[in-house]
C-alpha cells in the first residue's frame, strides 16, 4: 500500500500548526523541542481533522514505537480514519531522528499496539493553545474558521498536566 504525498501547502500548514507549541517548548530548557507528543497529537488532531488532510479525519492514539531492534518507547501520534484506514501521521518523529511530519502505514510494524484517545482529553491545557495556534496559521494565510476546533474552553497555553515521557 502507497503512502499519499503531502502537498506543500500542507506542509506549510503543519508547520505552522506546531509554531507555537515548538516555540513554547524551546523556551522552556526542561522540554525537548520535538515533544510533548501526547499534547502535540491532542492539539493538532481537530485542526488536522477540520482541514481534512488527505482527505481524513484524525485521531489521537497512544501506543508505542519501534527505536531500536529490541527498544519500544510510549509515544503518541496520529491515525487517520477513512479513506485512510491505518495511515500514521507522527508530529513529533524528530525525537527519534525522523523527519517531521513522519507519514507511514501501521503496517510497517514501528508503531505497536495503538489505544483510541477520544476528544474527552481536550482538557484546559489543551484548548488553551488555540489561540495561538489560529494566530499562527492565520499568520500563514490559512483560514480558520472558530468552529474548527469545537467548543473552546480557554485556558493559558501550559505543559503543566504532562509528564516527562514523550
Amino acid at each position: 500500500m502507497a503512502t499519499p504525498e503531502l502537498t506543500k501547502t500542507d506542509l506549510s500548514f503543519i508547520h505552522a500548526l506546531l509554531a507555537p507549541i515548538r516555540a513554547a517548548a524551546a523556551a522552556d530548557p526542561g522540554r525537548n523541542l520535538s515533544g510533548p507528543c501526547q499534547l502535540v497529537s491532542l492539539v493538532a488532531a481537530p485542526y488536522l481533522s477540520h482541514r481534512r488532510l488527505l482527505g481524513s479525519k484524525w485521531r489521537p492514539v497512544e501506543g508505542e514505537v519501534k527505536i531500536a531492534e529490541n527498544l519500544m518507547v510510549g509515544h503518541y501520534w496520529l491515525r487517520a480514519g477513512v479513506p485512510n484506514p491505518g495511515l500514521i501521521l507522527d508530529l513529533t518523529a524528530d525525537q527519534f531522528g525522523w523527519p517531521v511530519p513522519h507519514l507511514c502505514h501501521e503496517t510497517n510494524r514501528i508503531y505497536r499496539d495503538p489505544k483510541d484517545h477520544g476528544d474527552d482529553q481536550l482538557s484546559q491545557t489543551v484548548t488553551g493553545w488555540y489561540p495561538e495556534i489560529d494566530a499562527s496559521l492565520r499568520a500563514a494565510g490559512f483560514d480558520v474558521p472558530a468552529h474548527a476546533i469545537g467548543p473552546v474552553r480557554y485556558g493559558p497555553p501550559s505543559f503543566a498536566h504532562l509528564g516527562t515521557s514523550y
